[in-house]
């Protein structure tokens, strides 16, 4: 688990979460305990709900490897309260890791007003990347290799 603060807003991203990572967040922000037990194991399917005083997302981007000519679906999951943003991976994505250090090098530029605009920015950011792995998904099935 690795955080960025700034002021009074906060990046929490936590990779492969466990019982651990679990009962921190149930303890620290009184999460539903379904959520809870949500963010254990990757789904696969995508969601987005509000739970009063905050949302959950469950988001899917495309990862074409270019060893493997095989696409890995990347599952990257939300939860927004009005201070904190906190992102939950089952495994490790580049692309998610250069933006966050983007935002812990400039904190104060990334993290000067909302949560709802960390995961604008995150989410973006990570969209723009799935056309080059969209483009490269129809190049390889075109030639057959999917």
């Amino acid at each position: 688990m690795r955080s960025i603060e700034y002021e009074n807003l906060k990046w929490i991203d936590i990779v492969q979460p466990g019982d651990q990572e679990a009962n921190f967040l149930e303890r620290q922000f009184g999460f539903h305990p379904l959520i809870v037990g949500e963010i254990k194991t990757p789904t696969y399917h995508p969601l987005i709900e509000s739970y009063g005083s905050y949302l959950f997302l469950i988001l899917h981007f495309p990862n074409f490897s270019l060893e493997t000519q095989k696409i890995q679906n990347i599952e990257v999951d939300c939860l927004i309260t009005k201070d904190t943003f906190i992102t939950i991976r089952y495994q490790d994505f580049s692309d998610f890791d250069d933006i966050f250090s983007i935002v812990e090098q400039h904190p104060s530029q990334y993290l000067n007003k909302t949560s709802g605009h960390i995961m604008h920015f995150l989410t973006k950011k990570l969209l723009n990347k799935t056309f080059p792995e969209l483009d490269r998904i129809k190049e390889a099935r075109k030639i057959g290799v999917l």
